[in-house]
């Protein structure tokens, strides 16, 4: 459980930078920016040290479907008779 612990942590400090970087004056944000950058490569890093399988990216569930223009299948309706 310490690892969920520290894993929401780390998302809270990105949040606050980022909140801080959308309220700071033009002459601050570089900072702010530096900041926001530090958190979410911690962030990273917790992650791939601790969870890898948070970084992984789902698996499409269905096959791809071929791409059939509009025009094609909307002909079946045109030609329907009442």
């Amino acid at each position: 459980m310490y690892h969920y612990q520290k894993l929401e942590n780390l998302r809270d400090n990105v949040s606050y930078w980022q909140y801080r970087f959308d309220r700071s004056s033009p002459s601050e944000a570089r900072v702010m920016l530096n900041h926001l950058n530090k958190a979410k490569q911690a962030l990273k890093e917790y992650k791939q040290e601790h969870l890898p399988h948070l970084l992984e990216q789902p698996k499409l569930s269905k096959q791809k479907e071929a791409f059939i223009r509009m025009s094609d299948w909307s002909e079946t309706f045109e030609e329907y008779q009442f």
